[in-house]
């Protein structure tokens, strides 16, 4: 009994110091640390590359041969004939969205059609 309750008790102490650990490792001395998924870098300069931002509203059809990434709202079909798309945790697409590659946190209402 008591070899069970001091093994309980090395266990709890051991997971409190690793998660301290790893918190003061994650945040060191900064405080504004942004834990949403990082942004896209372009493969090369001469890469398309498009954001839509949160708070942003697009109507109508978008056309792309590179990465799209969408924070805020297209109302329309999505159509990327090279590259990524990603409709990212606060993004919505009331629309179709052609792709050769997609990621999907947010909302879609429509077909996703692989190229």
């Amino acid at each position: 009994m008591q070899l069970t309750l001091i093994a309980g008790c090395l266990a709890s102490i051991s997971f409190l110091f690793h998660y301290s650990q790893k918190n003061l490792n994650m945040l060191g001395n900064n405080k504004n640390v942004i834990t949403a998924a990082p942004a896209l870098k372009p493969e090369s300069t001469h890469s398309p590359y498009t954001v839509i931002g949160g708070g942003v509203c697009i109507e109508g059809h978008l056309v792309s041969s590179g990465h799209v990434e969408i924070y805020g709202e297209v109302k329309g079909n999505i159509q990327v004939d090279n590259g990524l798309v990603r409709v990212m945790s606060s993004g919505k697409v009331n629309g179709n969205i052609t792709f050769n590659k997609l990621y999907v946190d947010g909302e879609v209402t429509g077909e996703c059609n692989e190229k």
